[in-house]
């Protein structure tokens, strides 16, 4: 910006620094006060010869011969300035620029001193500072975190915009998790029926245990009481045998007595009815030892099918044991399937619970967004590519920008 005095000789360059301002200021004012003292004041008329020598505002006397000189009409004392009624400063200071006092020159003097030293300091030890103005960027300095979705979906909410300041684990996006709530819900009901299905194999594994311990107890008393009577048998089979024994040797004694009296009775040395009497008790000896060994037949044939019964109920019992061991062990097969089933179901509803956690797009840390690369619903996000990038807190920040020439300057 430049303004010409107030006297119209010369133009002055405004500047925007304060020193610049305070001398411009002070410029002016002097040149002010120059205008209107030359306005107050009056000067006494010159020669015509000498007003026409005036060039460039400098008065120069022209050579006259000397046979024209002729003596210079005296010059008139000029008449007092009185103070005119308009002036602009008060009674005081226009004494003070009416009649200057002898010291102004060197506190003049003074003044230009202290301001060409400010003026140097300033010069020397001053900063100019370069102000241009252009189009840029702040960037962060540093690292920053770079958010990209792992699935591609569709975009069905966005959360934030570019300038929100987020927490780490803030949803900054939601994309389409439709199928993976419903596969959450079929693995869901599937562990249901088959944890359901799995207390009720562990029923019938503990009912198979029980029924194959009733059957242990019912075989062990069977044959338990078939050894009783087995035993029973064979003591009543002993016993006629033992007696079997007695009998025959008595039948021993009696043949050999009734051999010796058969010779004495037919001598006539005793009579006929003594060997008679002798004879009905070896007879009855006899039939008393037949119906024993028929006892004893009895007795071993019935011990025979005790044994025989024992053994049967025993392959029974063992047969009865193998399968219930059988079908115990083909439940605990089911059981151990369905565990298994249960836990590769659950391995697959953690899979799909962590894929449903990857269609809420979240903030891994604090801080602020500085780029956004899906605003609408309906984008389609891909793996590997850049959702948003986040600047964490405590983060600098760095100006990109282009300067050109024509927009610099100092201050």
């Amino acid at each position: 910006m430049r303004l010409h005095d107030s006297l119209g000789s010369s133009f002055i360059d405004v500047d925007s620094t304060p020193s610049r301002r305070y001398y411009l200021s002070e410029q002016l004012a002097i040149a002010d006060l120059r205008e209107i003292r030359l306005r107050e004041m009056t000067f006494a008329p010159l020669p015509d010869r000498e007003a026409k020598a005036i060039r460039g505002g400098v008065a120069a006397p022209e050579r006259v011969p000397p046979e024209n000189l002729s003596p210079a009409p005296p010059i008139p004392s000029p008449v007092p300035v009185r103070p005119s009624s308009d002036s602009h400063w008060s009674p005081t200071l226009q004494n003070v620029l009416d009649q200057p006092s002898s010291n102004l020159p060197w506190h003049l003097a003074a003044a230009g001193v202290l301001f060409f030293c400010v003026f140097g300091s300033w010069a020397w030890f001053g900063q100019i500072q370069e102000v241009s103005s252009a189009s840029g960027k702040l960037i962060p300095k540093g690292e920053i975190y770079k958010v990209q979705p792992t699935a591609q979906a569709e975009v069905s909410r966005v959360l934030v915009r570019e300038g929100d300041r987020v927490k780490a684990g803030q949803i900054l996006a939601e994309l389409d998790h439709r199928l993976e709530i419903n596969e959450i819900q079929g693995l869901q009901e599937s562990i249901q029926a088959d944890q359901l299905q799995l207390i009720q194999t562990k029923g019938l594994m503990a009912q198979a245990q029980l029924e194959i311990q009733t059957r242990q107890a019912i075989s062990a008393a069977q044959m338990q009481s078939q050894v009783a009577a087995i035993a029973e048998v064979q003591t009543d089979a002993g016993t006629y045998r033992q007696l079997l024994t007695d009998l025959q040797a008595e039948m021993t004694a009696y043949q050999a007595r009734l051999d010796r009296l058969q010779p004495l009775v037919d001598e006539g040395a005793i009579a006929q009815d003594h060997l008679f009497e002798v004879e009905q008790t070896l007879r009855q000896r006899q039939q008393t030892v037949t119906q024993n060994q028929g006892h004893l037949q009895k007795v071993s044939a019935s011990a025979a099918q005790l044994q025989a019964e024992l053994a049967q109920t025993e392959a029974e019992g063992q047969q009865s044991q193998l399968e219930a061991q059988q079908k115990l062990q083909e439940l605990n097969i089911q059981v151990s399937q369905l565990q298994a089933k249960i836990a590769a179901t659950e391995n697959a509803l953690k899979a799909a619970k962590t894929k449903l956690k990857y269609t809420f797009i979240q903030a891994p840390v604090n801080g602020i967004i500085t780029d956004l690369n899906v605003h609408n619903i309906g984008e389609v996000t891909k793996p590997g590519e850049t959702f948003a990038e986040i600047m964490p807190n405590g983060a600098s920040l760095v100006l990109s920008a282009f300067f050109t020439e024509s927009g610099s300057r100092f201050c």
